[in-house]
């Protein structure tokens, strides 16, 4: 488990801070949303789980870890990868396995196990066939793929991705969004995803809410994702979904602010003829 205990951190060359008395759980193979307007602390937050940087109040545990322990900091950012949302900048070699096989070789690991790693976690990101690719000639969501793929063939414990689609096409965001999907039926990994994407956020079981460095509130993703007062609050506009039925509402209708599926929203508007 990762343990955030009443974290505080506030950047050097800033007078206020970024975070402030920050407490948060993030249980073993559960999916983790963060969302929250720009510069409310979600990247901040990102930083301080893996040990980037470390609170100037309070604690951040990793299994047991304080990530203010210098001789700490290895494990814990072998147990929490980091996910940014430029892929160009994460990808370090001329060719797509190679890219993939960096980090396990930096473990020191031996010439078969490596190749264990390169070849499962592509597959785990369906992005096999493009193995000996070089990364310049891929789109930009298969790129963030081969970044997801290096990622899990360190074999973490823990997984962050901080607005993996930001920089993305729609159909790089599909894919991305594919993969987590494929990741969470899969793997027995945690997964914490930062967003602004509500239909990335709508595969994670558990959503927080971060506003002006502090959490606001936490609960069932699906339960606060249709709360549109709440999101409007902290600068957020919602679902598509739930602000169609809000409309659609306006003219008497009652239909439940829990559609999430669009298929059977048509089937509720059929319903009122």
């Amino acid at each position: 488990m990762i343990a955030v205990r009443n974290a505080s951190y506030c950047y050097p060359d800033e007078g206020q801070f970024a975070l402030k008395r920050i407490s948060l759980d993030i249980k073993e193979k559960e999916i983790l949303g963060v969302i929250g307007r720009n510069a409310s602390g979600k990247s901040t937050l990102a930083r301080l789980l893996n040990g980037i940087i470390i609170p100037v109040n309070g604690q951040v545990e990793v299994d047991g870890l304080d990530s203010a322990v210098p001789e700490n900091i290895e494990l814990i950012r072998q147990k929490v990868a980091l996910l940014q949302s430029e892929p160009d900048n994460q990808l370090v070699s001329n060719i797509v396995e190679e890219d993939v096989a960096f980090g396990p070789e930096n473990l020191g690991l031996e010439s078969n196990e490596i190749r264990k790693r390169v070849d499962t976690a592509l597959q785990m990101v369906s992005m096999e066939d493009y193995a000996k690719y070089p990364p310049y000639l891929l789109s930009g969501g298969q790129k963030q793929r081969v970044c997801i793929a290096g990622m899990l063939a360190m074999q973490p414990k823990y997984m962050i991705l901080d607005e993996p689609t930001t920089m993305l096409d729609p159909q790089g965001k599909k894919d991305v969004r594919r993969t987590l999907a494929k990741l969470k039926q899969e793997q027995s990994l945690s997964i914490i995803v930062i967003s602004h994407d509500f239909d990335e956020l709508l595969q994670t079981d558990r959503l927080v809410i971060i506003d002006q460095g502090e959490i606001i509130l936490e609960g069932n993703s699906r339960d606060l994702l249709v709360q549109m007062d709440v999101l409007r609050s902290v600068g957020l506009k919602g679902l598509e979904i739930t602000r169609l039925i809000e409309e659609i509402n306006k003219s008497g209708y009652g239909i439940a602010k829990n559609i999430l599926n669009a298929n059977r929203l048509v089937e509720e508007l059929c319903r009122l003829k």
